[in-house]
């Protein structure tokens, strides 16, 4: 998923794992009584990087695990005199979940990628950048578990916050002195990823602008060729725009995800499919239009044509 852009893309390794996770998920315990919130029972992986405060991501070392266990620690944190990296007590930054070292399978991984260097390249609108902290507060919000009006039921599903793409030593965006290099965060968040699926579990990624969305695909290829699950994937990109668009300089940007992913060869060998869904013919042009469907063969499900057809066509009569 990634923000700013307006598009996301769902990663799921295939539909076995998906009815695997069902299955178990049958014969789990409830985690959680009904008045909790989504937020309250988000665990944090032990690796995450956390930085600039409670609502981010810093380093967290063996030590400092440790001590937050501790009654003690607990109420240093919550006073904020905490000793814990970088003068704030990691007790104060881990919600009820609890922490944990591993992604266990069929859990659900939240990924920052904080960056929107690639809507600059493209001559967008900046900002996409704040996408994970925002998504991170609007989560602790979300709730409750049991959802009476649907019969919807998450109590069973594990979430884990991995932390942020963060370029070696763990600095956040907003202190650098320059920004770090937009292809050397793609390989990060590829190998973040990679690890996620490796570990049957299901990597969900907030940007950030939307060139994160091709190392997502890639890190499934990849995963996809090496787990012996079968090379063909599906993308599906819900967008007003179709993110086609050629590199600049050779350099990939918010326009391109799709293009590299229809670029790739282990995609065009595997027969693997790309839809674009609810796009807006207002907002593509017929050139990239003639790309996906003529040239790669691939689909668009338009937001007028295909989903408001009956509304479309009831308008009609008053346009004329």
């Amino acid at each position: 998923m990634s923000g700013g852009a307006a598009a996301s893309v769902v990663v799921v390794p295939d539909a076995k794992a998906v009815a695997e996770a069902g299955a178990a998920a049958e014969k789990a315990v409830i985690p959680n009584p009904d008045d909790k919130r989504l937020g309250d029972s988000i665990k944090i992986w032990t690796k995450a990087v956390w930085y600039t405060g409670p609502d981010h991501f810093k380093p967290v070392a063996a030590a400092d695990q440790k001590k937050s266990e501790t009654a003690g620690e607990k109420k240093e944190a919550a006073s904020g005199s905490g000793s814990g990296s970088g003068g704030v007590s990691l007790a104060s930054m881990v919600g009820p979940g609890g922490l944990i070292d591993h992604f266990p399978p069929q859990s659900i991984v939240l990924v920052g990628f904080p960056y929107d260097e690639g809507c600059r390249r493209n001559g967008g609108r900046a900002g996409s950048a704040e996408g994970p902290r925002v998504f991170r507060q609007l989560l602790k919000r979300t709730g409750p578990l049991r959802n009476p009006e649907f019969d919807i039921d998450i109590r069973r599903v594990v979430i884990i916050d991995s932390g942020d793409i963060l370029p070696a030593g763990g600095v956040a965006p907003g202190q650098m002195t320059q920004p770090p290099q937009l292809e050397a965060m793609h390989t990060a968040l590829e190998q973040r990823v990679l690890e996620i699926l490796q570990s049957q579990a299901i990597p969900f990624v907030v940007g950030g602008s939307n060139d994160q969305s091709y190392p997502s695909a890639s890190a499934l290829m990849t995963y996809s060729e090496s787990s012996g699950t079968g090379n063909a994937i599906s993308v599906v990109n819900i967008d007003a725009h179709l993110d086609v668009r050629p590199l600049k300089d050779g350099r990939v940007h918010s326009g391109s995800p799709f293009r590299c992913l229809l670029e790739d060869k282990r995609f065009l060998k595997s027969g693997s499919s790309f839809v674009e869904f609810a796009a807006q013919g207002n907002q593509c042009s017929k050139e990239h239009v003639d790309y996906i469907t003529t040239e790669k063969r691939q689909n668009i499900v338009w937001l007028t044509k295909h989903l408001r057809a009956d509304q479309f066509k009831a308008t009609l009569p008053t346009m004329k």
